[in-house]
C-alpha cells in the first residue's frame, strides 16, 4: 500500500472514530434530556397462552417498562405487561392467583413500548448488509455505516443505566429446553451471574440472573424436590455475558463488529 493509501486509511479511521465518538456521545445525552415518562404496553398478570389488547399506560418518572413472568418451577406459564420500579428490575416475588403461587420475574427496559416483545435482529442485519456492501470509492458512506453499527452495538448499555443479563430460574438438563432465556435489567451494583447445582461430582442444574458483586464467590446450598444441591456462581461484567455458550449473544456482537471492521479495511 503507497503512501496515498495509506493516508487514506488513516483518514478513514480517524473519521469512524470521531462519528463513534459524536454517537456514542448522542446516545448518552438524550435520554438524560428527557423529561416525559416512559409511555409503555399494558396487560395483567394472565396465563400465557391469552391473547391480550395492545393496551397501553403512563409510567411515572421513578418507573421502565418490563414484561413480568409467572414461573412454577422451571415452567413459565403466566405473563403481564406494565410499568414498574426501576429497583424492582430483575428482582422475584412470590405471587397468588386463584390458589396458586407463582415466582415472579420482572425484566425491564428504558423506551417506548419496548416491552411488546424480543428486539428484532433486523435492524441488525441490515446494517451488516450494508457494511458488506460497502463500495470501495465511497469511504465516507462507508465510515458512517460502521459507525452506525457500533451505536448499535453500544446501544443497550447506554440507554439503561444498569446492566442486562439473561435470567433463567433453577433448572435441569431435562427441562432446559422447555423455557426461554429473557433479559432482565439488574439493579444498581449488580453483575451478571450463572450458577452451576452440583449433585455429588455432577452439575445437574442452571440458572442465571443478576446478583451483587460481592456474593459471586459465596457458594450455597439449596434444596429442591427433597435433594441438596451445592451451588457455585461464575459471575462476569458486560452485557448478555451469562448466556449460554453455544448461543452466546455478546461473543455474535463481537464477531458481527470485529467482521464488519476487517470488511471495511479490505475495501482500502
Amino acid at each position: 500500500m503507497g503512501l496515498q493509501g495509506t493516508q487514506s486509511l488513516c483518514a478513514l479511521t480517524l473519521g469512524c472514530v470521531f462519528l463513534c465518538v459524536l454517537l456514542t456521545t448522542t446516545a448518552r445525552t438524550v435520554p438524560s434530556l428527557r423529561t416525559d415518562t416512559l409511555l409503555c404496553y399494558f396487560c395483567p398478570l394472565q396465563d400465557k397462552s391469552e391473547s391480550c389488547e395492545n393496551f397501553t399506560t403512563q409510567c411515572t418518572p421513578d418507573q421502565v417498562c418490563a414484561i413480568s413472568r409467572g414461573h412454577t418451577g422451571s415452567l413459565h406459564v403466566m405473563s403481564a405487561q406494565g410499568c414498574v420500579k426501576r429497583d424492582l428490575c430483575g428482582s422475584h416475588q412470590s405471587m397468588s392467583k386463584l390458589g396458586v403461587r407463582y415466582d415472579v420475574s420482572h425484566s425491564c427496559c428504558c423506551e417506548d413500548k419496548c416491552n411488546y416483545r424480543p428486539k428484532s435482529e433486523g435492524s441488525l442485519k441490515l446494517l451488516l448488509g450494508m457494511i458488506q456492501a460497502l463500495d470501495s470509492e465511497v469511504h465516507v458512506r462507508g465510515a458512517a455505516h460502521m459507525s452506525l453499527l457500533w451505536l448499535y452495538l453500544l446501544l443497550p448499555s447506554l440507554m439503561c443505566e444498569n446492566m442486562l443479563c439473561y435470567y433463567s430460574p433453577y433448572s435441569t438438563k431435562e427441562t432446559q429446553g422447555m423455557f426461554k432465556l429473557v433479559v432482565t435489567e439488574c439493579p444498581p451494583k449488580h453483575v451478571c451471574y450463572k450458577a452451576q447445582g452440583y449433585y455429588g461430582a455432577h452439575a445437574t442444574l442452571t440458572q442465571r440472573g443478576c446478583m451483587l458483586v460481592e456474593s459471586c464467590s459465596q457458594g450455597k446450598k439449596i434444596s429442591l424436590r427433597g435433594a441438596i444441591f451445592n451451588t457455585t456462581y461464575s459471575c462476569c461484567e458486560w452485557n448478555y455475558c451469562n448466556s449460554s455458550p453455544s448461543t452466546s449473544d455478546t461473543m455474535i456482537r463481537v464477531f458481527i463488529s470485529t467482521a464488519a471492521l476487517i470488511l471495511l479495511l479490505m475495501e482500502n
